[in-house]
This record gives C-alpha cells, structure tokens and sequence, in this order.
C-alpha cells in the first residue's frame, strides 16, 4: 500500500472528510506557547469526550502510543490504523474526538486506514509527543486534587 498515492487519490475525491484543520507544525519555531496551546487544547477535546465514560485514561494513552511510535520509529507501519483492528473499533472510533484528533495530527481518513499526511515530518511528531505528555503530567495533577 502506498500511503502517499492514497492521499493523493483522497485528495483527487475531495471527500468530505477531509477538511479537518491540520496542527499548524510551522506555528513551533514561530511561536512555541500558542503551538503547545492547541494542542492542549485539542487533548481536553479528547478528554472531556472521553472522561464521561471514564475511559480519558484509555483513549488518550492510546492516542500517546500513536504519537510514541512514530517517534520511535518514523515508517510506514506506524503510519496507518486499520479501521478494522480491535483497538480501532473499540476504542477509537467510539469517540469522535479521538477522530478528530487524528486528523487534526495530520492522519488522513481514507476508506479502511487513517493514514499520515505525507508533509509531516518526524521531528513535527517528536514535538508533539513532548507537548502531549505535558498534557498527562497536568491531567494526573488535576486528578490528584479531586
């Protein structure tokens, strides 16, 4: 499967989910605080979604180790989920946060994957794997206190 010919075809499409606004990963060199202030804003989306069902911790753990493997191993493995694995259709897809926070990432719905945009770059990734765990850090503080 060739990720980027997928894309492009999706693109081609112009099917409507695709309009989802990609994270500005330019905005980290230009301005390092509003970038990490969307996407801590983009994870309490995930985690106000997902708290109702107390499953914040799940969802946005896997979420984590989506991000986590792509840092650790940038290739075409970590850069697709099958709509039809166990973590997808239990997990992911009951939350359409968690969707969106893919997308939002840069993961593409096309038909059975969600696949990563081909203009991403690892190291785009390996800031937001920094911003997310500030993100649980905040969180595991919070829950504390309660």
């Amino acid at each position: 499967v060739n990720i980027n010919n997928m894309i492009n075809n999706k693109q081609n499409n112009n099917e409507s989910n695709f309009n989802i606004q990609i994270c500005p990963y330019d905005l980290y060199n230009k301005d390092k605080d509003k970038f990490r202030q969307i996407i801590l804003d983009e994870l309490e989306k995930v985690y106000k979604e997902t708290s109702k069902t107390n499953q914040d911790e799940v969802i946005i753990n896997l979420l984590y180790k989506i991000v986590g493997n792509l840092v650790s191993n940038f290739t075409e493995k970590f850069m697709k989920i099958s709509k039809s694995s166990k973590t997808y259709t239990t997990n992911l897809a009951l939350y359409p946060s968690s969707l969106i926070f893919l997308k939002f990432i840069g993961f593409v719905d096309i038909g059975d994957f969600f696949v990563l945009s081909e203009h991403l770059k690892q190291e785009n990734i390996a800031n937001l794997k920094f911003y997310f765990e500030s993100f649980m850090i905040i969180k595991s503080k919070f829950l504390e206190l309660k």
